[in-house]
């Protein structure tokens, strides 16, 4: 991970465990990824982050491949969700209020329906959209990029928990299990970590005592001091 000087360990979420925090200072307030294999959708994928902005003016970047076309970008937009392409954006109904932990999350289906959804619920309409997002840039989190450089003003100002990234669409059942996960792990201060299984054809949900280790498999997990992180956590 490069480009952080301007990200700090945030303040704890209710449960202790500390989040990722960001304060749209400068230019390097973000972290930046390798590309990878991982962050190219031909098909259906979904993504889904534990976010508390701090401000909602402006652009506010949750993440971001977007120097090139076959890009994309996946950000708060004067306090409206936004996961924009080039062909077709996704736009968000509800507006975000600022110190608030949201479960934000974005998917395209098998038959290129894109939707975003906040906190379980679908937000704002469904649109098409089937293009191939394959673009050879780096991933950005917590900033975006613009002409090529990263953008003073583009970046997040609050706080990310956690990232989960499938390339696949989630059912309803495995939504809700996405949704409890976070919260859980995150928020409800009984319960510091529990167990995902998303393998195409069961979800099981496993609430573990605090201290235990989180199985995740097809949303591979690693620490945020790691490159090529698909699922990427404080």
């Amino acid at each position: 991970v490069t480009n952080a000087t301007h990200v700090e360990a945030g303040v704890a979420a209710t449960n202790g465990l500390d989040t990722i925090d960001f304060d749209r200072t400068g230019d390097d307030d973000g972290f930046k990824v390798d590309d990878h294999a991982d962050f190219d959708f031909t098909g259906a994928f979904s993504m889904w982050a534990l976010v508390k902005f701090d401000a909602v003016n402006g652009n506010s970047a949750v993440m971001a491949k977007d120097k090139h076309s076959s890009e994309w970008t996946w950000i708060c937009d004067d306090g409206v969700m936004k996961f924009h392409v080039s062909s077709n954006d996704a736009v968000g109904a509800a507006t975000l209020s600022t110190g608030v932990w949201y479960v934000v999350g974005v998917q395209r289906t098998s038959v290129n329906t894109l939707q975003l959804y906040l906190n379980n619920a679908t937000d704002g309409s469904s649109v098409s959209n089937s293009e191939d997002l394959t673009g050879t840039d780096d991933l950005y989190i917590g900033q975006r990029l613009e002409n090529a450089t990263p953008t003073y003003g583009q970046g997040m100002d609050g706080e990310i928990a956690e990232i989960l990234i499938w390339k696949k669409n989630l059912s309803i059942r495995e939504r809700e299990v996405i949704y409890d996960y976070l919260t859980d792990k995150w928020l409800n201060p009984k319960v510091a970590d529990i167990a995902i299984k998303a393998d195409g054809t069961d979800t099981t949900l496993l609430k573990r005592p605090v201290g235990s280790i989180v199985e995740v498999s097809h949303a591979t997990r690693v620490m945020a001091t790691n490159t090529n992180a698909t699922n990427i956590v404080a």
